[in-house]
């Protein structure tokens, strides 16, 4: 099995084996970088709990911050799975709250810019998620270099294989442990390292706008994306289109940035 570059699977008894790996990968790219450690926000989602939890399991030191747009996180519950997650794993330095809906209100278009009036709903809502998944990284990198840090990315390979991450944003990281990991790969490891069950439980959102999720805004469910990069066919034919069609229009995040070479 090859696609995408990918040439294992982590299952149930092989999850550890895995955990170490990944921690010991992790390790060497902070050491090669002379950092202290890393740093990621914390969503109250499974990937980044699995990514904080690889980190303490590898005791490469790890500080995670919550970085909700105004109450956002209080209404989905996800502060309160966040709160779980770091007492569970008191390894983890949590450095508190960041709230970033000032930040991206400075950062959008004047109010009554044409540019807001001209341009689709669906267009007005994709510019000001993804302002927040800048916003985020912005923090990031922020604490990343006051603290001697890397950040540590937590996007899966079924998010990279349909595109499901912002430019610049959840995208933009020093490194990244579950880019081969599909998400049923990442719930196996989220289990076998004692992730709270309210986390494995949770609707995966990006937390991008209230009561958004992921699989309702894809069209698909992760289940379908990782039967179609393991097995290359979901076993549903619309969906396999839909995710072969995301596949393609999204293939520009996933490439180097074009350069004149001469």
């Amino acid at each position: 099995m090859k696609r995408f570059g990918k040439t294992f699977v982590i299952t149930e008894a092989s999850a550890m084996n895995y955990a170490d790996k990944i921690g010991i990968l992790i390790q060497a790219i902070v050491r090669a970088a002379g950092r202290d450690g890393v740093v990621l926000g914390l969503s109250g989602g499974v990937d980044s709990a699995v990514v904080a939890a690889l980190c303490v399991r590898a005791q490469e030191p790890v500080c995670g911050v919550s970085l909700p747009y105004g109450d956002g996180m209080d209404k989905s519950g996800s502060a309160a799975r966040v709160q779980e997650l770091v007492e569970r794993f008191p390894e983890i330095d949590f450095l508190g709250v960041v709230d970033i809906e000032p930040g991206c209100r400075a950062s959008e278009l004047p109010a009554d810019s044409l540019l807001w009036v001209e341009a689709s709903a669906h267009n007005v809502e994709l510019a000001k998620m993804n302002i927040r998944a800048r916003a985020r990284m912005n923090v990031l990198y922020q604490i990343a270099t006051l603290k001697r840090l890397l950040v540590i990315g937590t996007d899966n390979l079924s998010e990279n294989v349909t595109g499901y991450f912002t430019k610049w944003g959840d995208g933009a990281n020093d490194l990244q442990p579950l880019s081969m990991l599909t998400k049923r790969e990442v719930y196996i490891l989220a289990r076998a390292l004692g992730v709270p069950q309210s986390i494995i439980d949770a609707a995966p959102s990006a937390e991008l706008a209230e009561g958004q999720t992921d699989e309702d805004e894809l069209g698909f469910t992760y289940e379908q994306i990782d039967k179609w990069i393991l097995d290359g066919s979901s076993g549903d034919p619309i969906a396999d289109a839909s995710i072969a069609e995301r596949y393609r229009f999204t293939a520009h995040k996933r490439e180097p940035i074009p350069v004149f070479t001469g």
